[in-house]
């Protein structure tokens, strides 16, 4: 049932859990507000292939490879928000210390109930990507996973108001597969003010998210 109407309706989801995750997203003693990108170094160097007119331009994501182990039900994963469909608890969101793909620990998305989709996401807020194409990348591992499997996606957001998203349409990862990196890519509307990242489980399963990158693709 993979069809634009559920993913908008994610991504409408998404959007309207979001104050309230936000503040769950920052456990006590962190910095107040969504996680957001931080500059690069003037310096930095840009990653591409001789002779590749693009290059990467990494930016900074928080906790891009589940190594903060604060974690509990009341406070959300450190630098991400989780959710679900409206209805009883069908996902559980649990940093996983025995299966990763780098570090210490990823993050486990297990189905347990029969609501469509459970997601965790990340915040970007500001305009420095607007106008700039940005590449979502990260590792995932997946079991069992039926219906949609399991995808990446980037939400562009103006007050609120979806602008743009890509939601892997078409190359989502189902059944039993081993670590592999997957991406998307989305053109950020010049007037979008926040961008959100992550990963989705549509249907049974479990996936395993580990090692986020947020990148912009700039052509020099």
């Amino acid at each position: 049932m993979a069809t634009d109407a559920l993913r908008a309706h994610i991504a409408f989801i998404a959007l309207a859990f979001a104050a309230a995750a936000a503040c769950a997203a920052a456990p006590t003693g962190k910095t107040p507000g969504h996680p957001a990108t931080a500059a690069p170094d003037a310096g930095a160097p840009t990653r591409g292939s001789p002779g590749n007119p693009s290059a990467l331009r990494p930016v900074a994501l928080a906790n891009a490879g589940f190594e903060s182990s604060q974690s509990a039900p009341t406070e959300g994963l450190d630098g991400w928000y989780s959710y679900q469909h409206a209805g009883a608890i069908s996902y559980l969101f649990v940093l996983d210390e025995a299966v990763k793909h780098g570090g210490a620990r990823s993050l486990r998305i297990d189905n347990v109930g029969s609501e469509p989709y459970g997601s965790v996401a990340q915040i970007i807020t500001g305009r420095e990507l607007s106008g700039k194409t940005v590449r979502f990348s990260a590792w995932l591992k997946t079991r069992g996973a039926d219906a949609n499997g399991a995808t990446l996606f980037v939400i562009a957001t103006l007050g609120g108001n979806i602008m743009a998203h890509n939601f892997m349409a078409g190359a989502e990862v189902k059944g039993t597969r081993d670590w592999a990196r997957h991406s998307v890519t989305l053109a950020v509307p010049a007037q979008a003010d926040q961008l959100r990242v992550g990963a989705t489980l549509e249907g049974k399963g479990t996936v395993w998210f580990d090692d986020a990158e947020l990148e912009v693709i700039t052509t020099p």
